[in-house]
């Protein structure tokens, strides 16, 4: 078969022999896709992670809320069973009772700043805009003065300029050589003068247009003297009610109240001396609210405090501490009994009603 085929007209068995047939290697999937496929594989890991971080970070504000949730359970569990006897019910009412005097307080010395605050804004921030007003037409006038100047400016030495072009234009003979130089060199001179005057209009152009680009500026906020004035007011007037109801330790009590989580156990106390505490409380309350008329007291208080109250930088609004001890010294060789009654204690020393929380 072999030799039949071999005795084919055409067909030589060297080229045969030498002909090679070339396999072509199976159809791969191109690179792009492939890379694309490791680029999402490696995003999904990454989400995956991330959701896992999640949930595991959710489960432990579950864990911690459950345990939180688990206490005050325990709480309310451990204040029904004290109600439920009635001299430990007592001894929870006037707990709770002083706390509420507390914050009473609290809240009546945050009024006064958050209302002194917002007088002394209103009164600065119209102020501030009145002389933002102020500086902002002297600056418009000086610019519209300066710009009407250049264009001026520029005008004359255009206008020189063009004289000069027409005396050039007339002194073209040849015999007119001298007057023509000086009349280049005059050019010359305009010309540089020109640039100067061109230069001056542009950049008096570019200063009105910044200027009315310039928007309002925004008000500061209360000014330092402001800040520490509105500070002593509040220290005055927690003094002020300090000095009202601290009479039989109320303030102290208080203070133990807001201080520990339950209440206090009052011994042997009977059921009378509980109401009349809590008589004395109600009457403490009464005070806290009507304290906020005495303004004439509180300036007392805080004229007095000024006199005294010394800062450890220049910035500083709250006063140094020791330097309020001062003021109940000062008020009693100044005679003044009322601010020296009011100053027998340093609220900021026992940070009393929170006021150092409530300070700008």
């Amino acid at each position: 078969m072999l030799s039949r085929y071999l005795k084919l007209p055409g067909i030589k068995l060297p080229s045969l022999l030498r002909s090679r047939v070339v396999l072509a290697p199976p159809e791969q999937p191109e690179d792009g896709r492939v890379l694309e496929l490791f680029r999402n594989r490696a995003e999904l890991k990454k989400a995956y992670g991330s959701a896992q971080d999640d949930i595991h970070r959710l489960r432990d504000r579950i864990k911690l809320q459950e345990g939180a949730t688990a206490r005050v359970r325990e709480m309310l569990e451990a204040l029904e069973a004290r109600l439920a006897q009635p001299a430990s019910g007592l001894q929870a009412l006037i707990h709770y009772q002083l706390r509420a005097l507390w914050s009473a307080a609290e809240e009546r010395v945050s009024i006064l700043v958050r209302e002194l605050s917002a007088q002394r804004e209103d009164f600065e921030r119209r102020q501030y805009a009145a002389n933002l007003n102020r500086r902002s037409f002297d600056a418009l006038q000086v610019a519209q003065r300066e710009l009407a100047d250049a264009e001026r400016n520029s005008a004359d030495v255009r206008a020189k300029l063009a004289v000069l072009l027409q005396q050039l234009q007339a002194n073209q003979a040849w015999w007119r050589f001298i007057a023509r130089r000086r009349l280049e060199r005059r050019q010359q001179m305009l010309q540089s003068e020109q640039r100067l005057a061109e230069a001056d209009l542009e950049g008096a152009r570019e200063a009105m247009a910044a200027l009315e680009r310039s928007g309002v500026p925004e008000f500061p906020g209360l000014s330092l003297e402001s800040r520490r004035a509105i500070n002593l007011a509040a220290i005055a007037f927690a003094t002020l009610i300090h000095s009202r109801i601290a009479a039989g330790g109320l303030v102290d009590r208080a203070a133990d109240a807001v201080a520990r989580g339950e209440p206090r156990d009052l011994g042997n106390a009977n059921g009378a001396a509980m109401l009349g505490m809590m008589g004395e409380i109600v009457r403490g309350r009464q005070t806290v609210q009507t304290s906020a008329a005495s303004i004439a007291e509180v300036k007392a208080i805080a004229d007095q405090l000024r006199t005294v109250a010394k800062y450890r930088g220049a910035e500083d609004t709250v006063p140094v501490v020791e330097s309020l001890d001062l003021a109940r010294i000062a008020a009693v060789q100044a005679g003044a009994k009322e601010a020296a009654a009011a100053a027998q204690v340093n609220v900021l020393r026992g940070d009393l009603f929170g006021i150092s929380g409530l300070l700008l």
